[in-house]
């Protein structure tokens, strides 16, 4: 079992940025206490406060692919689904 970082990007209108945040923020506590979470960061851009950044380790893809199914996960996407985002993510294995 591999660990894994996934780096998430997330782009919104300014008019929505307050709205994204408070959806992204509900995320955090509840992840953090999920089985194989090693990190869970939530980020905002000093420049663009409409860019967000979460990145996230976990102890295995697994894991990570147990949480992306949780219903808060699954209900913070819907939420901000609607907001016109620009969304990129990137996984990335540990290299010893």
């Amino acid at each position: 079992m591999k660990q894994i970082t996934i780096i998430h990007e997330v782009e919104t209108k300014r008019e929505h940025s307050e709205y994204v945040l408070n959806e992204l923020k509900k995320l955090v506590i509840p992840t953090i206490l999920e089985q194989g979470c090693m990190q869970y960061d939530l980020y905002m851009d000093l420049e663009y406060p409409n860019k967000f950044v979460l990145y996230e380790t976990w102890k295995c893809v697994e894991d990570y692919e147990t949480h992306v199914h949780n219903l808060h996960v699954v209900n913070c996407i819907k939420q901000i689904r609607e907001a016109e985002l620009k969304y990129t993510y990137r996984e990335m294995l540990l290299v010893k």
